[in-house]
C-alpha cells in the first residue's frame, strides 16, 4: 500500500474520532440540562403539594373545631338557653327604651342641648343649631320655626311636633323706635339693608306706633312683618 494512501486513511480516521468525541460531549451536556430541568420541576411540584397538604390540614382543623362546638352546645342546653334568654332581654330593653324615648316631651324654649338630643332624629349638631338659633331669635313662638334651622327638614319638624311643646312663650322683644342698627340686623328676620332702612326712616322723623307702621319702610313687606311682629314692642312716647 502506498505511503500516501495510508496517510489519507489516518487523516480520515482521526477526523471520524474527533467528530465522535464532539457528538459525545454535546449529548452529555444535553443530558445534564435535562436532568437539571427535571430536578427544578420536581422541586416546584413538591412545594405545591406541600401547600395543598397544609390547606387541607387547616380545613380539617376548622371542621373539627366546628363540630366540637356543635357537640358542646348539644351537651349543654342550659348554656344555649341562657344565651337565648339574654338576647331576648336585651331586645326587650331596647324596645322599652325606644318607647320611653317616644314619650319624652320638652318645651322648645326651655330645652337645652342634652334634652334635645334625647329626641329621635336630633343629634349633637342639630341640638346646638336649634339652641343657637333660638338665642338669635329671642325664643320660638311656633314649632314650625324649626324649619328655618339649617339642615332640619319639614318631615323632621312634623315628627318632633309630637315631642315638643311651647307651654309658656316669653320672647325677647325689640323696640324699632329705639333699637340700634346692630340690634336690628342681628335678628334673623332683618338683614342689614332692612335694618338700615328702619333707622333711616327714623332719622327722617318717622315714628312707629304699631307693627303695621313698619310697612311704611320700603324694604319691608307683609311676609317679613308677619314673621317679626311677635318680637316687636312699642313703648309709649
Amino acid at each position: 500500500m502506498p505511503r500516501s494512501y495510508r496517510i489519507s486513511l489516518l487523516i480520515v480516521a482521526t477526523a471520524i474520532v474527533a467528530l465522535l468525541v464532539v457528538l459525545a460531549i454535546r449529548i452529555s451536556r444535553q443530558e445534564k440540562t435535562l436532568v437539571a430541568e427535571t430536578s427544578g420541576t420536581t422541586a416546584l411540584d413538591t412545594t405545591a403539594q406541600q401547600l395543598i397538604d397544609r390547606q387541607q390540614r387547616n380545613d380539617s382543623t376548622r371542621r373539627a373545631n366546628y363540630y366540637k362546638k356543635r357537640a358542646s352546645q348539644r351537651h349543654y342546653p342550659s348554656a344555649r338557653g341562657a344565651a337565648t334568654e339574654a338576647t331576648t332581654a336585651y331586645n326587650s330593653q331596647r324596645s322599652t327604651t325606644h318607647y320611653e324615648t317616644k314619650k319624652l316631651s320638652f318645651d322648645l324654649n326651655e330645652a337645652d342641648t342634652l334634652d334635645l338630643q334625647q329626641l329621635r332624629g336630633i343629634g349633637p349638631t342639630f341640638a346646638r343649631r336649634i339652641v343657637r338659633y333660638r338665642e338669635r331669635l329671642g325664643g320660638f313662638y311656633s314649632i314650625d320655626q324649626l324649619k328655618e334651622v339649617y339642615g332640619i327638614t319639614p318631615e323632621l319638624v312634623e315628627q318632633l311636633s309630637t315631642q315638643l311643646t311651647l307651654d309658656d312663650i316669653h320672647l325677647r322683644q325689640i323696640d324699632p323706635n329705639t333699637a340700634t342698627l346692630d340690634e336690628l340686623k342681628r335678628h334673623p328676620y332683618l338683614d342689614y339693608y332692612k335694618a338700615k332702612a328702619i333707622v333711616v326712616y327714623r332719622q327722617k322723623g318717622g315714628r312707629f306706633q304699631s307693627a303695621d307702621d313698619l310697612l311704611k319702610v320700603s324694604l319691608l313687606d307683609k311676609a317679613t312683618l308677619c314673621k317679626i311682629k311677635p318680637y316687636l314692642f312699642f313703648a309709649e312716647s
